[in-house]
């Protein structure tokens, strides 16, 4: 049924195969570099990364041999990741300067942004005209730590979205992560009615025309053929029903399309299992890091986020990357043909370049055609094998 949908997307032009030159895969970095925190009298800034600190981590990475790293930067004007949406025009210049990292980090380094979002505290919208309402009549409010929030309008998002990337692209910020508009749909009933299908249609023209590389959070599939890599991807289910196995779908339909990166393997409760279904599933390893510790994050709305000191994570970084990065590399831009359950905890994974998998999640070594699997562990059989 996956290939059949990829075949589908593919006759719709709505997704094309990579070709991709690089011996490694790559590893997703989420950096956080500001947020905001209530203070006694005024909301306070809270400086986590800045970019010279950044660049000292790259550094230090790639004396581990790991050389090719997406970076996705989070919070970087001066009012943070939570207060800005859903206007944003430039980098905080307590940062640094982007003229520090080289051209390649530069390449694959992506600024998130939200642009349903609209907070009560930098406003930076018409609380009177550009705020969506449901067909009661009411506005789409929630609430965080420090802030309220709003949906605007969907003719609100694009006016603000073709607005911020003009400043943001004046000011050096290329290359987009996007998140809100990728996965949350709905209607607008303030005076004329925009339907769901309204709001596919104009997403897709904001987005068609964007001239450099966009990350999409958990993206529907009609925004799809806009997006350059897949962040925080599911590896599991919802749960509400109990299955033998969990069949990696999307990833069947997308590997090889798009690269696919997992949610932070900081909080891996099971790393061991979790690292090899990666290598299972096809995707690739991310991390949230920052410069100082997490508790600064404490009050403030990444407070969910309770380890990310890079000096903590490094070890952990680099072990993980070289354990997926040995199998995945064989396969790094090639489709997922099949997926076979060949014994409890045993699953082989073909690829349409010729090389094989096989994942082996149980305490136990397997024996398959007088070549063992050791337990927890996998192998790789190339396309002449």
């Amino acid at each position: 049924m996956a290939n059949k949908y990829r075949e589908y997307l593919i006759s719709n032009n709505i997704l094309n195969k990579q070709i991709i030159d690089e011996d490694q895969i790559p590893l997703n970095l989420d950096v956080i570099l500001n947020e905001k925190k209530r203070g006694i009298f005024f909301d306070e800034k809270v400086t986590m990364t800045k970019f010279s600190e950044y660049n000292s981590m790259l550094k230090e990475l790639k004396e581990k041999n790991i050389n090719n790293i997406n970076s996705l930067m989070i919070g970087y004007t001066h009012v943070g990741y939570s207060y800005t949406p859903p206007y944003y025009e430039e980098i905080d210049r307590d940062l640094g300067s982007l003229n520090i990292f080289d051209e390649d980090v530069l390449d694959k380094m992506y600024f998130r942004n939200n642009f349903i979002y609209g907070t009560n505290k930098v406003g930076n919208y018409n609380a009177y005209t550009d705020l969506a309402m449901t067909i009661s009549e009411q506005i789409y409010t929630f609430h965080g730590i420090n802030y309220t929030f709003h949906l605007l309008s969907p003719n609100a998002v694009s006016k603000i979205f073709t607005k911020s990337i003009k400043k943001m692209n004046k000011n050096g910020i290329k290359n987009l992560a996007l998140e809100g508009v990728t996965n949350l749909l709905y209607s607008d009933h303030r005076n004329k009615v925009t339907s769901r299908d309204d709001v596919i249609n104009l997403y897709q023209n904001m987005l068609k025309d964007y001239e450099y590389k966009i990350a999409m959070h958990r993206p529907n599939d009609y925004l799809y053929e806009y997006m350059d890599s897949y962040f925080d991807f599911p590896l599991y289910n919802s749960q509400y029903l109990s299955f033998d196995d969990t069949v990696p779908f999307l990833a069947i339909v997308l590997k090889g399309y798009s690269d696919l990166f997992a949610e932070h393997a900081n909080f891996y409760p099971n790393a061991r299992d979790e690292v090899l279904r990666l290598i299972d599933f096809g995707v690739f390893p991310s991390f949230v890091i920052s410069h100082k510790s997490a508790h600064y994050l404490l009050e403030t709305n990444l407070d969910g986020i309770f380890t990310s000191r890079f000096e903590d994570l490094k070890d952990s970084i680099v072990t993980y990357y070289h354990f997926v990065n040995d199998a995945l590399s064989h396969v790094r831009d090639a489709s997922i043909v099949n997926r076979k359950v060949i014994s409890d905890g045993v699953i082989k994974v073909s690829y349409d370049n010729g090389y094989e998998i096989y994942v082996n999640y149980t305490s136990q070594d397997y024996l398959l055609n007088g070549e063992v699997i050791e337990a927890k562990n996998y192998v790789v059989r190339g396309a002449s094998k």
